[in-house]
């Protein structure tokens, strides 16, 4: 991210305020989301929060999240995984919250989690949970902040 430094310090609220940190890696068709514990519950919470706003009922509605707006959940009739964002109906978003939930209760700061066939076998791109310590500062993962 060239530009000012407020721009910058923008992107860097967002990302803290989103509390957990997304990229989609081309090479790997994946997204990584690494956050703390407290961070991957803000996660599960965002999903809730899309599942249980009735605005997002009608299928193609959808939010987008973090300050580059990349990720996006989306309601739609079948669940998948795909590069733009995380498809499927209200309650596969509830769903996926439980999987993500479950999937790191017993994991350890370090520890990466694939959930991707857990909530859908259709994909076209792979879910993965990187955990990371409680300090985890979620926009120093953001290679666009790097100081020049």
């Amino acid at each position: 991210m060239s530009g000012s430094k407020s721009l910058k310090e923008q992107a860097r609220a967002e990302w803290k305020t989103l509390g957990f940190f997304y990229d989609y890696e081309d090479s790997q068709r994946t997204w990584l989301i690494r956050a703390s514990r407290t961070g991957m519950k803000r996660l599960c919470a965002e999903l809730r929060q899309y599942a249980a706003d009735p605005r997002n009922a009608a299928n193609s509605e959808h939010e987008h999240y973090g300050p580059y707006s990349y990720l996006k959940f989306v309601t739609w009739p079948e669940t998948k995984i795909v590069p733009d964002g995380i498809y499927g109906r209200i309650g596969d978003f509830e769903r996926l919250a439980e999987i993500v939930s479950s999937a790191l209760a017993g994991a350890k700061p370090g520890d990466r989690v694939r959930i991707d066939e857990a909530y859908s076998k259709n994909s076209e791109a792979k879910l993965e949970l990187l955990l990371e310590g409680d300090d985890f500062n979620v926009a120093s993962a953001d290679p666009a902040l790097e100081a020049p």
